[in-house]
């Protein structure tokens, strides 16, 4: 290093800065600004794993770790879906780990999974033992009874969160996530197959407001139908990959597909990396439950069963074949119509669904679904909750000219 004539000190890479930088607060700068080969940098994933190997001197790489790293050094929005014994979760940890330290006082990061019991066993474990083996110590504040990792005590805007999303209500996950955002923002969610879309709508609304953002979604593949599989749907459609395709590019981003019968240590012949599957594994997998079994399909393979593997009330072929989840055009008339759910039991959101009743090309009369509206209840106002629905639900229907007639109601609860 040396000074320059401006006085700034020369660090390698083409940079210089006011005061001097170790090397791994120059592997941090470099991995944020995404310093690139031309303008003498080594790329975001180069300097990620030059922090990572600085941090924990011995952190274990292996090929699937650097594609799931590599994915999130390289795109916004990112879905992985794979088999178990894959190492997403510790990769999400691990990546987390360093994106927050690349930027503390401006970051937060989301880790949700379904219930606390869950996040204690899966996301939460690799913060701590990240945070317990950092070399030189990781420069943040543990609150493990908050399961909360502050960039300095006190800070709860600034952090790495863990939250449930299935705990007590749906209503009081997603208000807890819509309160976490700064200017870097981040959102991982666990276990998609089975968070809930409130939860997941919010997450991905985190994005409004940030100067950088990074959304992903990790789950072993269950249906094209839930919320993991309609993030990881390819922009050309299901029909456009198939079993031995590994990477996708998706309506938002891309999706890495961690196969069990791929495995590096399936691919070595022999076990490499004692934490990922391996072939002994797989002969188990294929003994008991079968290679045509869902479970094989979602835990071996990590890929979306083809028809007929999985029950379900409508297939993906079917689905497609009568265009469900295109729009509908109506051949002649087609009048404004509403539902409404006024969640009296408790747990889901006051929700409006807006939509249109007329006759469709084939003939019949249908329904087109459009808009829907959450009730919001205000705590603070006088008014009881039933004026509150109905005074909103009034003002909505009527700017949608759903007369009184054409609105439903469901009493269950009441």
């Amino acid at each position: 290093m040396s000074e320059l004539s401006n006085g700034l000190i020369k660090h390698k890479y083409n940079l210089a800065f006011s005061v001097q930088l170790n090397e791994v607060e120059l592997e941090l700068y470099a991995f944020r600004i995404r310093h690139c080969p031309s303008r003498g940098g080594l790329g975001a994933y180069r300097h990620f794993r030059n922090a990572a190997n600085l941090l924990w001197p011995k952190l274990s790489w292996n090929p699937w770790l650097e594609r799931a790293i590599r994915s999130l050094c390289e795109n916004q929005w990112v879905v992985w879906a794979g088999c178990g014994a894959s190492g997403k979760t510790f990769a999400a940890g691990l990546f987390s780990m360093v994106y927050f330290l690349a930027s503390p006082l401006h970051t937060s990061i989301l880790l949700t999974s379904t219930t606390a019991k869950m996040i204690r066993k899966r996301a939460w474990p690799v913060v701590q033992e990240l945070f317990r083996t950092c070399k030189g110590g990781y420069p943040a504040h543990m609150v493990d009874s908050k399961t909360t990792l502050q960039a300095i005590r006190g800070d709860d805007k600034h952090a790495i969160f863990a939250i449930p999303v299935l705990d007590g209500s749906t209503s009081k996950a997603v208000a807890n996530i819509q309160g976490i955002r700064s200017p870097r923002t981040m959102v991982v969610v666990d276990e998609a197959t089975d968070t809930p879309e409130a939860a997941f709508e919010a997450c991905s609304n985190l994005q409004k407001g940030t100067k950088e953002f990074k959304f992903l979604a990790i789950g072993n593949p269950h249906s094209p139908f839930d919320q993991h599989g309609r993030c990881a749907e390819p922009e050309d459609g299901w029909g456009s990959v198939s079993i031995e395709d590994e990477e996708w590019k998706t309506r938002r981003g891309v999706l890495i597909r961690f196969d069990g019968m791929k495995s590096p240590n399936v691919l070595e012949g022999k076990t490499i990396y004692p934490y990922l599957i391996n072939q002994s594994q797989i002969d188990q997998a294929i003994k008991y439950d079968g290679m045509d079994s869902p479970a094989f399909w979602k835990y071996t393979r990590g890929m979306w069963a083809p028809d007929g593997v999985c029950k379900t009330v409508l297939s993906e072929s079917l689905v497609q074949k009568y265009r469900a989840l295109e729009p509908a055009s109506f051949v002649k008339t087609s009048i404004p119509v509403a539902g409404l759910d006024p969640a009296f039991n408790g747990g889901d959101r006051c929700m409006l669904q807006l939509a249109r009743y007329g006759d469709f090309e084939n003939g019949k009369m249908g329904v087109l679904l459009g808009d829907s509206k959450e009730i919001k209840i205000n705590a603070n106002d006088p008014e009881p909750v039933h004026f509150q629905i109905a005074k909103e639900v009034s003002r909505i229907c009527k700017e949608a000219k759903v007369q009184p007639q054409h609105l439903a109601v469901d009493a269950t609860g009441e």
